[in-house]
């Protein structure tokens, strides 16, 4: 009987190790290559003249867009949720937009925040949009965009043209 070293397979130990030293480069080349963006949240637009739902849509539709142009890392939707569900009291006394977009920002730990509206009047909707520096307060970029025509065809065409201005 061999003592423990004889019976280790060394060529499966190895074959292991060297898969545990890519994935461990792997993890570290994508974290190296978040370092430079800023992070970044999408609160749900504002509509008018449409559906809560509607406007979520809308939202939805432009944070896509915005984690596609790989430009910030953009906080999942479910996790802001989450977030804010839990600090809600401590955003019920504000009334001012802008304000409110700065806190939420905070209680999120993001560097920027993106706020708007959609607007549907007859058959023209349009999409305001704007960042907001989370420290400062500033609005650093504003971007506003009409379509008329069916709101499916604005989803498509709009919002990536709001994306891509909020992001140049």
């Amino acid at each position: 009987m061999g003592n423990y070293v004889d019976r280790i397979d060394w060529r499966s130990m190895i074959h292991y190790l060297g898969i545990l030293i890519v994935l461990y480069i792997s993890a570290i080349s994508m974290y190296a290559g978040d370092i430079d963006r800023d992070n970044l949240a999408v609160y749900d637009f504002v509509g008018y003249g449409m559906s809560a739902t509607a406007s979520r849509i809308v939202s939805d539709r432009v944070r896509g867009q915005i984690i596609n142009t790989q430009t910030y890392k953009v906080v999942e939707r479910e996790l802001m949720d989450k977030i804010l569900e839990e600090q809600r009291l401590q955003l019920s006394g504000l009334i001012d937009e802008s304000s409110h977009l700065v806190e939420v920002g905070r209680l999120l730990a993001v560097q920027y925040i993106i706020g708007g509206s959609v607007s549907r009047f007859g058959e023209m909707f349009t999409i305001e949009a704007r960042i907001i520096n989370v420290e400062s307060g500033e609005i650093v970029r504003s971007v506003s965009e009409d379509y008329v025509g069916t709101i499916e065809s604005m989803l498509i065409k709009t919002t990536k043209l709001i994306s891509n201005g909020l992001c140049d």
